[in-house]
């Protein structure tokens, strides 16, 4: 298996941890408990970038990117953790999952990857567990 293969797999399992938690926060606004994520995820990759990033790289396209990133990461972040606190966390986590599927048509339309079998049926197949989730 490749490399980056068990790196999403791990990432995955962080982030529906992350569903759970941001879940059982109590007492807490929805803004304000995105707003101390974020900002802790940011202290987090500075010192991982200061510690273990042996090669640093910049450019201004770079960092236009990242900055376009960071402003879709947040608003995607901030309507994830309201959805969260409202709803059911097995629903709106399943609906969250099917940004793979957008991820897939972008990927398509922008970055001229192949759209293959196995995906279509891995989109249909995602939108099909939302919905019976949804029930």
């Amino acid at each position: 298996m490749e490399q980056y293969v068990i790196i999403a797999i791990i990432s995955m399992f962080f982030f529906g941890v992350n569903a759970i938690i941001l879940k059982s926060a109590k007492n807490i606004d929805s803004v304000t408990l995105t707003l101390i994520s974020i900002v802790t995820v940011a202290i987090l990759t500075l010192l991982y970038w200061t510690f273990f990033v042996s090669k640093k790289e910049f450019s201004i396209q770079g960092a236009g990117f990242g900055i376009l990133s960071g402003i879709v990461y947040s608003l995607a972040l901030v309507l994830f953790v309201i959805a969260i606190k409202q709803g059911k966390v097995s629903i709106v986590s399943t609906i969250n999952a099917l940004s793979a599927g957008v991820a897939v048509i972008l990927a398509v339309l922008l970055l001229s990857e192949k759209l293959t079998a196995v995906k279509i049926a891995g989109v249909i197949l995602g939108i099909l567990a939302t919905v019976l989730l949804s029930l």
